[in-house]
């Protein structure tokens, strides 16, 4: 995402260990245009085709409040046996 010519959020989806694993980085900028990141984020994991190559991971961090409602608010599940591990098949 660019905001004035300057990145302000990057995202994406990265092979680690056989999976899939999903992360996303956002400064002071973006976070002021939530609907925005979120609109582009769904666009982004429906784009990705989860039904052809599998479930993607994320992990909610710990120091970001907004976390586990932003995953949740994407449709990411909540993995059973390893806590802050969120699961998507879209």
């Amino acid at each position: 995402m660019e905001v004035g010519g300057r990145v302000c959020a990057v995202g994406g989806v990265a092979r680690r260990d056989g999976r899939r694993i999903a992360f996303a980085d956002l400064d002071d900028v973006a976070r002021r245009h939530p609907v925005v990141v979120g609109r582009a984020a769904r666009r982004f994991l429906h784009a990705v085709e989860p039904g052809r190559y599998g479930m993607i991971f994320a992990e909610a961090d710990p120091a970001e409040p907004g976390a586990v409602r932003w995953l949740t608010s994407l449709g990411f599940q909540p993995v059973a046996d390893r806590r802050g591990v969120y699961r998507w098949q879209g």
